[in-house]
């Protein structure tokens, strides 16, 4: 994101936009394999890998107000990882130096 403001002059806007296409690439990517899944996390009934990486680009997306609609299987996940105790406690509000 600095390369793109200090490198290219991208104002904020043109940064977000960029961002939400990229996002969008890899969640249409997401959302087609977790058709495959079954249990409540992206591929079983626990946590895993996948899981720990959607949870923050879920993030970015709402930064970057990117529409969730698209993504139900994407957003099932995200809010199956949220429930989960270790997933809320490091949500970034939770930890000592949030502002």
């Amino acid at each position: 994101m600095q390369y793109l403001e200090q490198e290219l002059g991208l104002d904020q806007g043109k940064r977000d936009t960029w961002y939400a296409h990229w996002i969008r690439v890899g969640f249409e990517a997401i959302e087609k394999r977790l058709a495959e899944r079954s249990g409540s996390y992206a591929f079983g009934d626990t946590p895993g890998l996948a899981d720990i990486c959607i949870v923050p680009q879920v993030a970015n997306a709402g930064r970057v107000k990117l529409p969730m609609d698209p993504y139900p299987r994407i957003r099932a996940v995200n809010e199956a990882c949220l429930a989960h105790p270790a997933f809320d406690a490091a949500q970034p509000a939770k930890q000592p130096d949030a502002e």
